[in-house]
């Protein structure tokens, strides 16, 4: 297993509150980009001989390569002026993770299956509802129109959404699922306990006023925040990575884990 606390000791030994804040960035992603690169050099080539993973590993695996690569992102993302798409993109990687602990530890009841079957439910609902707003304001959505009115695609859909998430009326798309555990984000956050709900409370709400357009992360914002920021989104994401690392190597037992 990774030693997820050996980058955390060695931070530790600085006296990070008498270092200027550039310096305190640069060492949060020094933190982030050592973690990186020893996932790039040993965990992500054992996944090239990978074959026949069944289901939910290979699914595991689909997610555990998204954050390793939204991580490389972020990476790239390597000073304070980038405040605000290192807070989204932590957003990002932080609803990976957990949709990784969901399916991990089966949180959700017949899960695989759901996620599996879950893109073509979420096609479908995106072709119909953007179908019907191109009509509204005649607008030409002729590929969306295809799929939005394909009775065979309604019909696979629909039997989805009653088999696996229970809807009472599956005819009615908007009691579809937006998510393929058919939960918010809050109640999945929720479903795993308090130390998720903690990281949600220092991730979600930040995450979300850059996300969207919401003034309030930079109305009345201090001089300060944008460094502090960079360094908590680093420190963050090198937390996820490793966690996930972690999980990834638990839970795929034809990956080798490294000395």
């Amino acid at each position: 297993m990774v030693d997820c606390n050996e980058l955390s000791e060695q931070l530790a030994k600085f006296d990070l509150e008498t270092l200027p804040f550039e310096v305190q960035i640069g060492v949060f992603h020094e933190g982030l980009e050592s973690l990186w690169q020893f996932v790039s050099d040993t965990i992500v080539p054992r996944f090239k001989s990978l074959q026949n993973l069944g289901d939910k590993n290979q699914f595991l695996k689909d997610i555990y390569d998204r954050i390793y690569l939204w991580v490389k992102s972020l990476l790239v993302l390597d000073s304070k002026e980038h405040f605000q798409a290192i807070a989204s993109g932590l957003r990002s990687i932080f609803e990976l993770y957990i949709d990784l602990h969901l399916l991990a530890t089966d949180k959700i009841p017949d899960g695989v299956r759901k996620y599996k079957k879950f893109p073509k439910v979420k096609k479908f609902t995106i072709a119909v509802t953007s179908y019907e707003l191109a009509k509204k304001y005649r607008i030409s959505c002729d590929s969306r129109k295809k799929l939005a009115q394909d009775t065979a695609r309604r019909n696979e859909a629909e039997q989805l959404v009653a088999s696996l998430w229970h809807k009472p009326k599956p005819e009615n798309i908007k009691t579809w699922p937006l998510h393929w555990s058919g939960e918010s984000f809050r109640k999945r956050v929720l479903l795993l306990g308090s130390s998720f709900v903690e990281m949600y409370m220092d991730i979600s709400d930040i995450g979300n006023m850059y996300v969207h357009s919401d003034p309030t992360g930079y109305a009345g914002m201090s001089p300060d925040f944008p460094h502090q920021l960079a360094f908590h989104g680093y420190n963050m994401a090198r937390r996820i990575l490793c966690e996930a690392t972690d999980i990834i190597l638990a839970e795929i037992s034809e990956i080798d884990t490294p000395e």
